[in-house]
């Protein structure tokens, strides 16, 4: 396939030159030449800089040609699968890798000199990767790394380094701050693979922590439905055990109230015979004492027979309740 490596300053300007590909192509429609012409344009990449909202931060996008209307308008784009942040404070240095990833469309190159600057684009964006020099003006690229550690924990880091400084990125290494370091100078295609692998590694442990959070989401509603059917069935138990309870106290209710009449139906029977057995005056007396105690007498066996009925009715509504 080829690619169109124009350099672009706009969105817009890649949509006219674009459109001016498009021309030129069908301009030479007809000859040998022009046909060869236009199938390479058909199956170009138009590539192009997009600007993000922060005005020092540029992405490199690819465009193919199929993606390209009549009118040379994009008809989509679609968003980068990750972000590469480079520094170093030196430029030919920083020019050079965004030249090895300019045509990686699934990567957003986010490049600056100054560590300082560095650290303002890792609070921005969510960066997969952070590329770093050791030797810097600011600070070192290990203090820089750290920094960017506290903001970016999941992001991997790679230190670019001089030979004399190898002790100092090991140590890092088996301290958990670095993914691995380069030395310098380093050779575009083995940058191109170290960043493919770290981009690789990354997915990986994403989608690792993804799967270990949705399984211990689903563990945990497992656990969950569990203990909620474990306390129907316990509440179902106790509702049942309740009602079992309850039934015989209110049946005998019903009999001590029986009962209590067919007292009080006896002793106005008594009274009626002592009446007829004993002295006026006796039975006066009698009569008197038998009154000043048959209201507390009654009183009690009333309210004793209305705390059981209450008592039982609760345990009833409560055991309803239970079992629903």
């Amino acid at each position: 396939m080829v690619k169109g490596m124009i350099t672009i300053a706009t969105q817009q300007e890649a949509v006219a030159r674009a459109e001016s590909v498009r021309v030129s192509s069908a301009a030479t429609r007809g000859s040998g030449r022009g046909a060869t012409a236009t199938r390479a344009a058909a199956t170009a990449l138009v590539s192009a800089w997009a600007f993000f909202p922060h005005p020092m931060i540029q992405k490199r996008i690819s465009v193919p040609w199929a993606m390209i209307n009549d009118g040379g308008r994009i008809l989509a784009v679609s968003e980068p699968s990750y972000r590469l942040l480079v520094v170093d404070d030196e430029p030919l240095a920083l020019n050079l890798a965004k030249r090895v990833f300019e045509t990686e469309s699934d990567i957003a190159l986010h490049a600056a000199t100054s560590a300082v600057r560095a650290l303002e684009m890792a609070m921005i964006h969510d960066i997969d990767l952070v590329i770093t020099d050791q030797r810097m003006p600011e600070m070192t690229g290990l203090q820089f790394l750290a920094r960017v550690r506290e903001v970016r924990p999941r992001a991997l880091r790679v230190l670019l380094t001089a030979f004399p400084d190898t002790s100092v990125a090991l140590k890092a290494i088996n301290e958990g701050l670095l993914y691995r370091f380069i030395l310098k100078p380093w050779e575009p295609e083995d940058m191109r693979v170290t960043v493919r692998r770290a981009l690789e590694t990354k997915r990986l442990a994403d989608e690792h922590d993804r799967l270990v959070n949705q399984l211990k989401t689903s563990y945990e509603e497992l656990i969950q439905s569990e203990r909620m059917a474990a306390l129907g069935r316990l509440s179902a138990g106790i509702g049942h055990e309740l009602k079992t309870s309850v039934d015989p106290l209110i049946a005998r209710i019903a009999t001590l109230e029986v009962e209590v009449g067919r007292v009080l139906d006896a002793g106005r029977a008594a009274s009626r015979a002592i009446q007829k057995e004993f002295a006026p005056d006796e039975v006066e007396r009698l009569k008197e004492a038998t009154l000043r105690a048959a209201p507390d007498l009654a009183g009690s066996v009333e309210e004793s027979i209305a705390a059981v009925r209450t008592a039982g009715a609760q345990l009833e509504a409560l055991a309803r309740g239970v079992q629903s």
